[in-house]
């Protein structure tokens, strides 16, 4: 893992985090950032190559020995095919049952 390709803010995180699970709002907390700031974080630190699994518990680096980071790829998955499916849904022309009560 090269140093120099993450930001201070991915650094601190990288300090934080273990094979243990961390809250959202603690690691935010123990770094300085706010929720959304955390996860974009979280989010940069994956697009890096990082195994960071999240669940129930919150985040923690995948320490290769569970089914953790195949869970973790199959939620992101999940909420990314839920996102195409509400675009599809929302291109669509509105019926006229949903025109006459004002849903489109």
């Amino acid at each position: 893992m090269q140093c120099d390709k993450f930001t201070h803010e991915e650094r601190i995180a990288l300090s934080i985090l273990s094979n243990k699970p961390i809250k959202s709002r603690e690691l935010g907390a123990r770094m300085g950032t706010k929720d959304a700031e955390t996860r974009q974080i979280i989010r940069e630190l994956r697009l890096k190559g990082i195994k960071v699994c999240s669940g129930a518990d919150g985040f923690w680096i995948w320490n290769g020995k569970d089914d953790s980071w195949n869970h973790t790829k199959r939620q992101i998955y999940s909420r990314a095919k839920a996102l195409i499916e509400l675009l599809r849904a929302m291109n669509k022309e509105p019926n006229d049952e949903q025109l006459k009560w004002g849903e489109m």
